[in-house]
């Protein structure tokens, strides 16, 4: 009978693992969209532009930047909840104050204050189009900053030149879920990676093509051009 059971068990829970993969990747994209629906309100206000500052300068103090997660909680369009968070990464940090640690994460990686807002009418999108231009998705940082270990974050951040930036993250079966310009939420493959766009925030938001992304279980960065 024991040795059923294991037959059993062994032939089973790779298909529960699938399952439940496929049930994080899901819940994800259902998290990306509505992100999706508060960041096309505050858009809607503010004249087509999506506020995006530097996270690790930003601050809870009016008279300072903040998080682009805070901005949008303080104007009452997101709650205080994980929906920021891709539900893959189970090692995730938050310290004792959750909400405003996770905040502080969800932000772009450039310094310069003058580099904090994607303007979605930048002339380049009339080229590219905003169903091929991502601005928010799954992505892994190999940060040691003390207190955080390593982090996912749902922005993405073009760059290769340090892994304490977060890149493209291939969390759900290789794939990683994006969130577009025009509103769609949806799974790409590394390879479908190479003609899709994300916003660079040094061009207040002008699309230039991904060119990195995370391997699955973040131990490996891959150059796309």
């Amino acid at each position: 009978v024991i040795a059923i059971i294991a037959i059993l068990a062994s032939m089973l829970l790779p298909s529960l693992n699938k399952a439940r993969e496929k049930a994080l990747a899901i819940k994800c994209l259902s998290n990306q969209r509505q992100v999706g629906l508060s960041v096309g309100m505050y858009t809607s206000e503010f004249n087509d532009n999506f506020y995006s500052p530097n996270a690790l300068s930003s601050n809870q103090s009016p008279t300072v930047k903040k998080s682009w997660a805070a901005k949008l909680y303080e104007l009452g369009l997101v709650k205080k909840s994980d929906v920021l968070l891709c539900p893959a990464y189970k090692e995730y940090n938050l310290g004792n104050d959750k909400w405003n640690n996770l905040i502080k994460t969800y932000g772009a990686a450039y310094s310069n204050d003058v580099h904090g807002v994607i303007s979605f009418k930048a002339p380049g999108y009339n080229r590219v189009g905003f169903s091929k231009v991502a601005y928010i998705g799954c992505s892994y940082s190999k940060t040691t900053s003390a207190n955080k270990g390593p982090l996912s974050r749902m922005i993405l951040i073009n760059n290769d030149t340090s892994e304490d930036y977060s890149r493209p993250w291939l969390a759900h079966s290789d794939r990683v879920n994006l969130l577009f310009m025009d509103g769609h939420a949806a799974a790409h493959e590394k390879n479908a990676l190479t003609s899709l766009y994300c916003p660079n925030l040094k061009t207040n938001g002008e699309p230039e093509k991904i060119g990195v992304a995370a391997s699955q279980d973040g131990s490996v960065y891959y150059k796309l051009r």
